[in-house]
């Protein structure tokens, strides 16, 4: 009696060469003047991150995108995404091969969250990984930071960092970031303004007005820098109201610069009639998030941005 014909053999299943994270960050004082060589201060998005899986292609290629996130809106279009891989593997001295790229991320884009940041140390780490060579905090942050110009133009450098390095930090351009020195906890609300925004145009605009106005522009990166000061002692000693003054001090100084947006100030407005004692943009501004600190009871700002992310420093 025949058994007829043998069903087809199934696929092997594809070959885990790497993985790869970095969480999202969250900057809490100093955006924009971080880029002029201020200090800035930053933490990492509480559970929020991006993580990459590669795996060998054995037919076609040389890259398939794997998605399942955000992040195919701009900057992250695919040709950017190819030439971000592209980045590393040079970064890395290693030969680039037919890969499946598989892209897990909770992070929205465009939202000051630091999504490219998080993609490209993924990526750095995912390569490395696979290459089994030993990538460094340091090593991975410098491999993202020449992918986050790709994405960006000029930056500071504190959000390949912050993904980097995983911790709440202080940073300064050009100087070993250091760990915040935090005393209590501090929980803080991120809520969406509902506008998605460039960073490359917001630095860009601000540029602008450097050009225009250079003394004025340079003395309010002073302003910041002691805001930034103030703000970090404040963390330091546990002192609630000390850090609120400084976020609003801040959020004053980035619409100084042009770079807050009407729906960012609704949400302001909002979380402070619901008993936050300080909210400010956080990240390049033009929409994006705003981080809210919470009151010690935070149930009243939870009802009143029922999809906000919250997280606790300290």
């Amino acid at each position: 009696m025949s058994e007829g014909p043998s069903p087809p053999l199934s696929s092997p299943p594809p070959l885990l060469l790497g993985r790869g994270q970095a969480p999202g960050k969250a900057i809490l004082l100093g955006e924009h003047a971080v880029v002029y060589g201020r200090p800035a201060l930053a933490m990492p998005a509480p559970g929020r991150g991006t993580q990459v899986e590669l795996y060998a292609l054995l037919s076609g290629g040389p890259v398939e995108w794997d998605l399942e996130t955000p992040l195919d809106s701009p900057p992250h279009r695919r040709r950017e995404l190819d030439a971000a891989l592209a980045d590393v593997h040079a970064a890395l001295g290693v030969p680039p091969r037919p890969l499946r790229v598989r892209v897990r991320s909770d992070l929205p884009p465009a939202a000051g969250m630091g999504s490219s940041a998080a993609l490209a140390v993924a990526l750095a780490r995912a390569v490395a990984d696979a290459a089994a060579l030993p990538l460094s905090r340091e090593e991975a942050s410098r491999v993202a930071f020449e992918t986050e110009r790709r994405f960006h133009g000029r930056a500071s450098g504190i959000d390949n960092t912050t993904a980097a390095w995983g911790i709440p930090l202080a940073f300064r351009p050009g100087a070993p970031p250091e760990p915040l020195v935090v005393r209590g906890t501090f929980r803080f609300l991120w809520v969406h303004s509902g506008v998605t925004s460039s960073t490359r145009d917001a630095v860009a605009a601000v540029a602008a007005l450097r050009d225009r106005d250079p003394g004025g522009t340079e003395a309010l990166f002073d302003e910041i820098a002691a805001t930034v000061a103030s703000g970090r002692a404040a963390i330091a000693r546990g002192d609630a109201p000390s850090l609120a003054a400084a976020l609003t001090s801040n959020q004053a100084h980035l619409r100084r610069l042009g770079v807050s947006h009407p729906a960012i100030e609704a949400v302001i407005t909002r979380a402070l009639a619901w008993g936050a004692p300080a909210a400010k943009l956080t990240g390049a501004g033009r929409g994006g998030m705003v981080l809210v600190l919470a009151p010690d009871d935070p149930e009243p700002l939870r009802r009143a941005f029922p999809g906000a992310v919250e997280g606790v420093l300290g």
